[in-house]
């Protein structure tokens, strides 16, 4: 059965939808709460919901993927043409000729060469090394483009993964909790501390003055934060040769996901919650204190208005302005309106590819690094996510080596990058907590 398109799945969720506001409606037209049965198909009908919002999300998210990716390919082609030209020794086989194609096409068949070499690990092993059982052409592309990148690498100590396995693994971390996905990310070319200017004139008008009137000083107040580089590991993962020599085995799925779910969870968690101290300091963490709710295990309407009006209007127009929280609170104010005589709209699903779905008109994403409603915790988060910085240093590194578990005739490979995260504005990010 072939896949639905984002379309169908809209059209889909469209009917899910229509389905909860009806058992909400035959609630409110009798002036009752709902019964338990009606609730557990109003929590179904969600879960369908959110099934077919995450399939949705998934199909964009390999869209921007493909995107981010050619634009990659661009700027890599835009900056070796901006390079002086170089002498390069032509050698048999037209090293020359390889390393002057645009970098897509470069770096297509590097992979495919790639994944023939890993692959042959689980041959014969007694005189050759897997790089020796490849044809003479995947071998001269692998040692061209590895002394295109780096000064070089032992044939069986592991050459360099290539690129397009490190975007994919960025496409899975963007899936996890929403943070890379929403706020704004630096990415810089090298390590070390790096100083973004902090500020805030949001306080300071300008002035009307009367003719020959000298004017008055308002300066700007800056300060700065520094964004450090804590390296993050998807730790070691390993792979029998066979398994990595069968041709039906998805191979750089297996490498991609599983590192880029391990990475995801940790740093989306940090870029949550971290406290700022040898460590990221999160969203919920640098955010101020917007409104207490009423209620220690509930949230109302009048909960959500004061928290997004807490936030100055400055930041409330800006595109990235959005709320925050996770699942279950979701839930929780889907629920909202249910016997209530409110009938304005409060939760909004998006009906149309490309329109986010909304709260009280304002875009939203589920984490599930924010806590959940409950005494003392801060379950929602609002404001201008483009003043929340995650820098990253370079792009994501791999390494894979078939020495350290030759014994076991396995192949490892790990993942590792270098992060950090702070509010650039203090501001622009409110939260809500339970009393």
């Amino acid at each position: 059965m072939p896949e639905l398109t984002a379309r169908e799945l809209l059209e889909k969720r469209a009917e899910v939808f229509h389905q909860m506001k009806d058992i909400t409606a035959t609630a409110k037209k009798e002036a009752r709460t709902v019964t338990d049965e009606e609730k557990q198909k109003f929590e179904r009908a969600d879960k369908d919901f959110n099934d077919y919002t995450a399939k949705i999300d998934a199909i964009n998210a390999e869209k921007l993927a493909d995107e981010k990716r050619a634009q990659a390919m661009v700027d890599a082609d835009n900056l070796m043409s901006s390079q002086p030209k170089r002498e390069t020794k032509k050698v048999v086989g037209g090293e020359a000729e390889f390393r002057s194609l645009p970098y897509k096409e470069r770096q297509e068949a590097y992979g495919d060469a790639y994944e023939r070499y890993i692959r042959n690990h689980s041959k014969n092993r007694s005189h050759k090394s897997a790089f020796d059982y490849l044809s003479q052409e995947d071998r001269n592309v692998i040692q061209w483009e590895t002394r295109t990148q780096t000064a070089g690498t032992d044939s069986e100590g592991g050459y360099l993964i290539p690129d397009q396995w490190s975007n994919d693994i960025i496409r899975v971390m963007l899936d996890f909790g929403g943070m890379m996905a929403n706020s704004k990310l630096i990415v810089t070319g090298k390590g070390g501390q790096w100083h973004e200017p902090k500020y805030d004139d949001t306080s300071n008008t300008g002035a009307r003055i009367a003719e020959d009137t000298g004017d008055t000083v308002t300066d700007i107040t800056f300060s700065e934060i520094v964004l450090d580089d804590y390296t993050y590991t998807s730790k070691l993962i390993t792979a029998t040769w066979e398994a990595l020599n069968d041709n039906e085995y998805n191979l750089r799925g297996l490498i991609t996901d599983v590192a880029g779910e391990r990475i995801g969870r940790i740093t989306n968690t940090e870029f949550t919650t971290g406290s700022g101290s040898s460590q990221p300091n999160g969203v919920v963490t640098a955010s101020a204190l917007g409104h207490t709710a009423a209620a220690v295990g509930a949230i109302s309407r009048t909960d959500l208005l004061t928290l997004i009006h807490s936030v100055n209007s400055a930041y409330r127009s800006s595109p990235a302005f959005k709320l925050m929280f996770n699942d279950s609170t979701l839930l929780a104010i889907k629920l909202l309106s249910i016997g209530s005589a409110d009938d304005r709209p409060l939760w909004v699903p998006s009906m149309r590819d490309g329109a986010p779905s909304t709260i009280e008109g304002v875009p939203y994403f589920v984490n599930p690094d924010t806590a959940s409603i409950g005494t003392g915790l801060k379950s929602v988060v609002c404001g201008d996510f483009n003043k929340f910085l995650i820098r990253q240093v370079k792009g994501i590194q791999m390494a894979e080596s078939s020495h350290r578990y030759i014994e076991s005739r396995k192949t490892v490979f790990f993942a590792f990058a270098r992060f950090d995260s702070e509010l650039q504005t203090d501001t622009a990010m409110k939260h809500m907590i339970h009393p």
